[in-house]
């Protein structure tokens, strides 16, 4: 039997690894359990790091191995369950290792899993990306315009300059009416447009001047920016403040010292401004083009007085004056001879105030030989008195011309003139007589050279005129001057609406369907030219099936004025 000191051979690292193991100990107990508290450390720092077999010298003294062992077994805090596993040595068993499978695999999955969503997320995102470019892309159209470039901006003010020239307002402050000029709204709009509204010269060459705010106004902006553009006036008078004498004789000075920029002149004026006006200015308009004239009788503080009527003084060096519009206007019977105006619109010139009649209307337009468009809208006359003398106007140059609601005043201009290059005869809201007689006799006369016809009627008046003025009309325009020669041999384009209509008439409207058609058919065995029917409202359905091969047949659903 050997002694306490005997030699014993052990396995350190074996052992420790086992004790240390078995039913979860601590790693703290396990060199006393092995080797004592006392050489502990020794012990420990002197193991090799392979398992090699080693012999120590030890004292081994079982009570107090076993005290120790109890007491810190005690301590313990894992639960001491006999079937809390047998040693981690041993192999596995098969559900264990299904189980270590399974783990692994889930947790491959929720890698996957993850990698998957990444890349969902980054293609949601690019989407996300894709649609909100196609959105700005789409709201480009409509977006605000502080999108667009500077030079777009530019053309934009550019295009508009002159359109807005009249474009004062009313205010509520002190229930006047102020004047907002259409520079000065652009200018305030934000700094940029600021920017941009003092670098185009357009915006600055259009100006309304209504009261003595805004003739200061124009006047201190011609005297600081240079415009490379013409120069464009409009002058109104305002009811909230009438313009005096002293007023006309500086809007007069100012008006002369830019007289060879001013290209464009609107007055918005009564006679008596307009009288006081001319009679004020210092130069004439040479380089004047357009001439625009509404007289306001309103405003006017001496309308019932004796005033005398201009009569276009001034336009007579104008060389370059091309266009006249009067509108409501008094025009003097001995207005100047201006032949350089190629383009001439009158509307709403009553007897009551300017005394046309037909005569005076031959004598007026015979000051004008070289007009091209005449629009006369609305002119009626007094009765002719028959003792003045009837000058009929040659207007050799006419390619345009259009009478719309009362035309009295152009009897005698129908009965008496011939345009050789008429092109455009438009016909709109006539009345009867004028329609059936003077129409009719006028067209005869001046047929050959027309390549447009357009006729419209009001929806009011038009069952009268569907039974009473169109068939003769058609009839004329269908009818043959000789057995070889048609009426209108140069006719193209014929457009005939009734202002106002809704959808396909019935009755006379059947008729005037038919007329139609049938015109069209003779129009073209007769060897006419015609190409397009323009026609409001739309034809009966049998009555289009007969001509929509032939030619181009346009059924407008509502009422579109042609525009020449």
């Amino acid at each position: 039997m050997q002694s306490a000191h005997d030699t014993i051979e052990y396995v350190p690292i074996r052992l420790c690894s086992s004790v240390r193991s078995f039913h979860g100990w601590p790693e703290a107990l396990l060199p006393s359990m092995c080797f004592g508290s006392a050489f502990q450390s020794q012990a420990l720092a002197s193991l090799p790091p392979t398992p090699t077999r080693v012999s120590f010298a030890v004292s081994f003294n079982p009570v107090y191995l076993l005290s120790s062992f109890m007491s810190r077994r005690a301590m313990s805090t894992l639960p001491l369950s006999n079937e809390f596993g047998a040693p981690w040595h041993a192999s596995a068993t098969e559900h264990e290792r299904q189980l270590i499978h399974s783990i692994a695999d889930t947790k491959k999955e929720i890698e996957r899993a993850r990698e998957a969503w990444r890349q969902q997320e980054d293609h949601l995102n690019s989407e996300l990306q894709s649609q909100e470019e196609r959105l700005y892309v789409a709201r480009a159209a409509r977006a605000p315009i502080t999108r667009i470039s500077d030079d777009v901006l530019k053309l934009i003010l550019e295009a508009n300059a002159e359109q807005r020239v009249l474009g004062w307002e009313y205010t509520t402050k002190r229930k006047q009416k102020r004047w907002n000029s259409f520079q000065l709204v652009c200018s305030q709009v934000c700094s940029r447009w600021r920017r941009v509204a003092f670098n185009t010269s357009a915006l600055w060459c259009s100006f309304t001047i209504a009261d003595k705010r805004s003739l200061d106004h124009t006047l201190l902006l011609l005297g600081h920016i240079h415009c490379r553009f013409g120069l464009i006036l409009a002058l109104k008078c305002s009811r909230a403040n009438r313009i005096q004498a002293s007023l006309l004789r500086r809007l007069a000075d100012a008006v002369s010292r830019y007289s060879t920029r001013l290209i464009r002149l609107a007055f918005f004026m009564c006679t008596h401004a307009v009288h006081h006006f001319a009679a004020s200015l210092k130069s004439p308009l040479s380089s004047l083009r357009q001439f625009r004239y509404l007289e306001d009788w309103s405003d006017c503080a001496n309308s019932d007085g004796d005033l005398r009527i201009w009569n276009g003084e001034y336009f007579q060096a104008t060389p370059d004056l091309t266009r006249l519009e009067f509108t409501s206007v008094s025009l003097s019977a001995d207005f100047v001879s201006i032949p350089s105006v190629t383009h001439l619109r009158l509307s709403q010139t009553h007897s009551r105030r300017s005394c046309v009649s037909g005569p005076w209307l031959c004598s007026f337009l015979s000051k004008l030989p070289n007009l091209q468009e005449l629009r006369l809208a609305d002119v009626d006359a007094e009765p002719d008195s028959g003792t003045s003398e009837i000058v009929v106007p040659r207007l050799d140059h006419l390619r345009l011309l259009k009478l719309a609601k009362g035309t009295s005043a152009c009897a005698t201009l129908f009965s008496e003139a011939v345009f050789p290059k008429l092109q455009h005869l438009l016909l709109e809201d006539l009345d009867q007589s004028t329609t059936k007689e003077l129409v009719v006799s006028f067209i005869q006369r001046n047929h050959r050279s027309i390549t447009h016809l357009s006729c419209i009627l009001n929806e009011s008046s038009w069952r009268d005129l569907l039974i009473r003025a169109l068939p003769p009309l058609l009839q004329t325009i269908g009818s043959q001057e000789s057995p070889d020669n048609p009426r209108f041999p140069g006719l193209i384009e014929i457009c005939l609406q009734i202002e106002g209509s809704r959808g396909r008439v019935t009755s006379g409207g059947n008729r005037f369907s038919r007329d139609l058609a049938l015109l069209v058919n003779s129009r073209l065995e007769l060897g006419s030219p015609i190409r397009h029917l323009i026609v409001h409202p739309p034809l009966e359905q049998d009555h289009y099936d007969l001509i929509k091969d032939k030619i181009k047949v346009t059924m407008l659903p509502y009422y579109a004025p042609v525009l020449y």
